[in-house]
């Protein structure tokens, strides 16, 4: 991963705030294409960002300008990138269809510029087909402009990013194609009269039937 971080200089007349006169550029290059990974004990090809599975953590600071260089070597599939829950231009936001946005087609490129207008920890990935599925998502901190030093007793060596999704053996496409067959294509947890009975046997009736209530309102698939 190329990183590269500049300081500009903003010029104007009138008043400026010293937070506006200095604006770290925080710029990024990342490639999205596909590559053999091995979680299970078998070799899928899925997506990774810069060879990685998943996408590479992306770190900013409150009132960076975030540049950002995507290509997609994909073969012969259109992709792209969201930045979930952040304040930026409707361009940016990386939805295809969306404010004008179509996507990056294979073996282009694609530039995101925006003003990181927030902190917190969020998480960037696909808004094509199912690749958010085959590993094209990542985790996205943006630490506070002015940070309050903290007691002693508080602070640490170093923060971790910790990150949970599921993996499955099929690819996010065949997924896709399986739950348009049926919703419940993936329901493993279907109970038989056998076994609701043994249920109130074991746990009574209305614990039984409470349950199956809340299961039902969950629709838990």
């Amino acid at each position: 991963m190329l990183l590269k971080i500049s300081q500009s200089l903003c010029l104007g007349f009138g008043l400026i705030s010293s937070s506006a006169l200095f604006a770290a550029v925080k710029e990024y290059h990342l490639v999205i294409d596909e590559s053999p990974i091995n979680l299970t004990g078998k070799t899928f090809k899925r997506i990774t960002v810069n060879g990685k599975f998943p996408a590479p953590l992306l770190e900013f600071e409150e009132g960076d300008d975030a540049v950002i260089h995507v290509q997609n070597n994909l073969n012969n599939q259109d992709t792209s990138l969201h930045w979930h829950g952040l304040l930026l231009p409707g361009l940016m936001d990386g939805v295809p269809g969306f404010n004008g946005f179509q996507g990056i087609k294979p073996k282009q490129s694609f530039t995101y510029r925006f003003k990181v207008r927030q902190n917190g920890t969020y998480w960037y990935h696909a808004h094509s087909k199912g690749q958010e599925q085959d590993g094209l998502y990542g985790a996205l901190v943006i630490r506070p402009k002015a940070q309050t030093l903290l007691p002693p007793h508080e602070q640490t060596e170093r923060d971790y990013v910790v990150m949970l999704s599921d993996f499955h053996e099929q690819s996010g496409q065949q997924i896709q194609n399986n739950l348009k067959k049926s919703a419940e294509y993936y329901q493993n947890q279907r109970e038989t009269l056998g076994d609701v009975l043994q249920q109130v046997k074991r746990d009574g009736l209305k614990a039984t039937w409470s349950d199956r209530k809340m299961w039902n309102q969950m629709r838990m698939l």
